[in-house]
């Protein structure tokens, strides 16, 4: 939540028999055990403030905090998403927020779900046949992507409510397990077998007619990441 203060989360994948949250206090140089107990195995945590945190996991295992990670109390989800593994959360504030996962028996059900009420109820926006989610993004209040098994990446325009394919120059068969997205023109996608996808959208096609009062030189021509201007005399 700040350059000292942060929260791990995970636990015993073995039978998925132990929950572990973990809190630093000074940077990651020493770590304070919260949890370490029986409970389902934890695959993320996302807090929205210095207070307010959500972490979720396996059989649909979502808990909340509001004291900073100190105590976490679990949230009740609809009754046939409790075999579901959540592997991500993310909040926009206090009150709205959207989780992803599946069912990870033969991967076959791909899951989202969202709260607007700070996690007391969900409403389910899929959680239908469809490879599994790792991870979900949002660079502003309604967009944002989310990423999973076989190369899957979707794309909401709407905070989260419809959810459209997005396609993969060639063939992408290993899962993509994070997503990050700088703004709308460039994200960064990566997983399995050390695929890395990059997203890009080029600032400026051709330069093509210019005048100034004083002679330049604009290069590269194309621009895609960086435009630089060499100005003379």
């Amino acid at each position: 939540t700040d350059a000292n203060t942060g929260i791990a989360v995970g636990g015993n994948r073995t039978n998925d028999s132990i929950q572990t949250i973990i809190k630093t206090t000074d940077g990651g140089a020493t770590w304070g055990s919260i949890t370490d107990n029986l409970g389902s195995w934890l695959f993320n945590v996302r807090f929205i403030d210095a207070n307010n945190g959500y972490a979720v996991g396996a059989l649909g295992k979502i808990l909340k905090t509001t004291d900073g990670g100190t105590s976490w109390t679990p949230i009740s989800v609809p009754v046939n998403l409790a075999t579901r593994q959540f592997h991500d959360v993310y909040f926009f504030n206090t009150s709205t927020g959207i989780v992803v996962g599946g069912n990870p028996s033969n991967d076959s059900i791909q899951t989202i779900i969202k709260t607007i009420d700070g996690g007391a109820t969900w409403t389910i926006i899929s959680d239908a046949l469809s490879p599994m989610l790792k991870a979900v993004y949002f660079y502003n209040n309604n967009e944002g992507y989310v990423t999973g098994d076989h190369g899957v990446i979707k794309h909401t325009s709407d905070q989260g409510n419809t959810w459209t394919s997005d396609t993969i120059a060639g063939s992408l068969s290993s899962g993509l397990n994070d997503v990050f997205f700088l703004n709308s023109n460039f994200g960064v996608a990566g997983g399995e077998s050390g695929n890395i996808l990059v997203y890009k959208i080029s600032l400026l096609n051709s330069v093509e007619n210019l005048s100034a009062n004083v002679a330049l030189n604009l290069f590269p021509n194309p621009v895609e990441n960086n435009l630089s201007i060499l100005l003379k005399n």
